[in-house]
């Protein structure tokens, strides 16, 4: 892909986020389905956008109460007993891959979803388990298998008129992967089944980013934890996770997986109600233990925290990380070597923002991409 832009004499544009991002309270405003009808069938003449808009939104009301549960389907195999299919998006699976290959697709994913919301100007940031891993070590949790993003019904409103059902290239310069992004036909509504808004999806395997957007809606009493704060300022997704603008803005850029992303200002307010204090300072989960010396999240059956080697064996003169202090894992090593740089950004960034210092100068620049992906075996 490179090769074609090049020959073609197209330029591949730098697109890169702000510092910090604030938007306003009413993109978080809910749509009134009947009154966007209403007005829009009241006009003389519509446009082609507008029409769109009413036969989507009428179409949307109409098919609402008999939505499936999933719209994005998923295969279904008997012995399948963890259901690690129902990470996939049906049909552009064609089997299931490894973990260190997913690890690989979340990468260019995340990449990707950053700078296509920009170049949209939409604003996104990451949310939920992914916050823990960027707390952690600015990247993906190793059982996480996607990436859950967040934006304002406002911003996700602009992105499914301009793009839904759109197949977004990579920049040829991180790689050559295909990527799709759609909405469901219910975003604009909610029926407590229909929890996800959008994903973007790489064609070629199916792993994908979960995409839902924020409203604002009194159909449910406030958390005890909002009493104190204006009304409305307090949003909530679809699955009833909530956040005030106050925690979530201003966004502040960041690294994530390497690349620029934005995360929510007041993260640790937002860690600590949806999952905990442990979710901070746990050093054993799912199978894994975190060795912070190496900024990995390394297997139990690999080495667990009685089995780690001692710090003067773990490296060299020279600082670097050696087999032995891996664990004698190649995987491990390999891990430690591809993201040392992110994970000694992270460190430098994490003791800034606890001293309530700016730490944007960290971010300015994307590092280079740390996993490829062998796409020929899922042509």
């Amino acid at each position: 892909m490179r090769e074609v832009f090049q020959a073609k004499g197209k330029e591949i544009k730098k697109i890169s986020l702000k510092e910090y991002i604030d938007i306003p309270k009413n993109h978080f405003d809910k749509p009134n389905v009947d009154q966007i009808i209403k007005d829009l069938e009241s006009q003389k003449s519509l446009t082609e956008e507008q029409q769109r808009e009413l036969d989507f939104v009428k179409y949307s009301k109409a098919q609402l109460p008999n939505a499936h549960r999933f719209y994005w389907l998923f295969p279904f195999f008997g012995y399948d007993k963890i259901d690690e299919f129902h990470h996939y998006t049906f049909p552009f699976v064609k089997q299931m891959i490894l973990s260190k290959e997913r690890s690989t697709m979340v990468h260019h994913l995340g990449r990707s979803w950053f700078k296509f919301t920009e170049y949209a100007g939409v604003v996104s940031w990451f949310g939920y388990g992914n916050l823990i891993g960027w707390y952690r070590h600015s990247r993906n949790l190793p059982w996480d298998p996607d990436i859950d993003v967040v934006l304002s019904i406002k911003d996700l409103t602009k992105m499914s008129k301009k793009f839904n059902a759109s197949l977004v290239v990579e920049n040829p310069e991180n790689g050559h992967n295909l990527f799709y992004f759609q909405t469901t036909p219910y975003f604009y509504q909610h029926r407590d089944n229909q929890m996800i808004d959008a994903r973007y999806i790489d064609v070629r395997t199916g792993i994908y980013i979960d995409i839902s957007c924020l409203w604002n809606d009194n159909d449910r009493d406030i958390p005890d934890r909002f009493k104190n704060e204006a009304p409305e300022t307090i949003y909530h997704c679809k699955n009833y996770n909530w956040f005030s603008h106050r925690e979530l803005f201003p966004l502040r850029r960041t690294l994530y997986e390497g690349a620029q992303a934005y995360a929510p200002n007041d993260y640790k307010a937002i860690l600590l109600a949806k999952y905990g204090e442990k979710s901070m300072t746990a050093t054993n989960n799912f199978g894994h233990n975190w060795q912070p010396d190496i900024g990995v999240w390394v297997p139990n059956e690999i080495c667990d925290e009685k089995t780690v080697p001692a710090k003067e064996k773990r490296f060299d003169k020279n600082g670097e990380l050696t087999l032995t202090g891996a664990c004698n894992d190649t995987n491990i090593l390999e891990e430690w070597s591809r993201f040392r740089d992110l994970y000694t950004i992270h460190n430098k960034e994490q003791k800034l923002l606890e001293k309530g210092k700016d730490a944007s100068e960290l971010s300015k620049e994307d590092l280079p991409v740390a996993r490829y992906f062998d796409r020929t075996k899922y042509m």
